[in-house]
């Protein structure tokens, strides 16, 4: 009996591993039609140059295939570094503007320099847009103005004492989550409903009033967060800098945690998830003693439901891979878990 036609797509986009897809283009016309769908559908953090000249190569001389491209990411760096002359140059602004229908674009030169306009003439609409060049807020304030479904964005930095942030939440009114260092944050969050934030310091950002947080100017939109991911590789600001301003908060994520901080925590009216994290580039344990640092940070807050203490971080397949042991208020260890989600799901 013939395999229904129906149920190839379904079985097919389960497939991701590149050369079977490959294969079943060449099976029968149907596989064809569905491999063919999944094998475009996302391309991501693929790091071989000549697959990468391959690939634009043929968005650009199929139109109907350059329409099937939803994601593209790719973040150069040393695997996949080419000089300005390489052909890859010539043919990626070109593949950008025939993905009409493209949701997703992560991207980043080596060592993060802008590439003037890249982005001019394209007519996607994003919904998530992850753009990991610096010195790069020209050519995004313009872009940016055009992107109206826009639900995400990251941004490499910002110079927000020379270039205002663009649009506002009229223009994009599903806009709702940010992340990068503090000129992002403080460009992006004003005058938007935003309810999600990554904050990932860079080296010359203020941590305090006196260093020029901005914290009162910030405040109303501080009150709108639901989410809060803050740290990285440099240093953060105290949580106490910022708390009394996060009175709508259920989730906070600190990258490196200091006793110091438990009054702020406690003062959260609001905090369901507390993740306390490993800071980018160290490699020890989060907390030394997860369980009495847990029973005493619980006794503190009458809100906290959880407590997620990361033990250690793997890579898998470009995704970091964070191992937690979660902790529940008088329960104890309730498990152990491994993510690599971006926002937990909180009821």
């Amino acid at each position: 009996m013939d395999f229904p036609v129906e149920l190839y797509r379904p079985v097919i986009s389960y497939i991701s591993h590149r050369p079977t897809l490959l294969s079943l283009l060449l099976a029968s016309h149907h596989l064809n039609v569905e491999a063919e769908r999944s094998l475009y559908y996302k391309f991501e953090h693929v790091h071989n140059v000549q697959t990468q000249v391959l690939f634009l190569n043929r968005i650009i001389h199929c139109l109907r295939v350059a329409r099937l491209v939803y994601s593209y990411r790719f973040e150069i760096d040393w695997r996949t570094n080419f000089g300005a002359d390489h052909v890859y140059w010539e043919l990626l602004p070109k593949a950008l503007r025939a993905m009409v229908n493209l949701k997703i674009l992560q991207f980043r030169t080596n060592g993060g320099t802008p590439v003037v306009g890249l982005l001019d003439v394209c007519t996607f609409q994003l919904e998530h847009c992850h753009w990991h060049c610096h010195s790069d807020e020209s050519q995004m304030q313009t872009f940016l103005q055009t992107q109206k479904s826009l639900r995400s964005l990251s941004l490499g930095g910002w110079d927000d004492s020379r270039f205002p942030a663009p649009s506002d939440q009229n223009e994009q009114p599903d806009f709702r989550e940010i992340a990068g260092s503090y000129g992002v944050i403080h460009a992006f969050l004003p005058g938007r409903d935003i309810t999600h934030v990554r904050w990932v310091p860079d080296l010359d950002d203020p941590w305090d009033i006196s260093t020029g947080l901005d914290v009162v100017g910030l405040s109303p939109s501080f009150r709108k967060l639901k989410f809060l991911k803050l740290g990285g590789y440099f240093m953060r600001p105290h949580l106490c800098s910022i708390s009394e301003h996060l009175t709508g908060l259920v989730f906070l994520e600190l990258m490196g945690y200091d006793k110091m901080e438990d009054a702020s925590v406690f003062a959260l009216p609001s905090i369901k998830v507390l993740r306390i994290s490993i800071r980018w580039g160290l490699n020890k344990i989060a907390i030394e003693d997860p369980q009495a640092r847990a029973g005493e940070i619980f006794a503190g807050s009458k809100s906290l439901q959880y407590i997620e203490i990361e033990e250690e971080s793997t890579y898998r397949d470009h995704n970091k891979i964070q191992q937690y042991s979660r902790w529940g208020r008088n329960v104890g260890m309730v498990n152990r878990y491994a993510t690599d989600e971006i926002w937990p799901s909180i009821c």
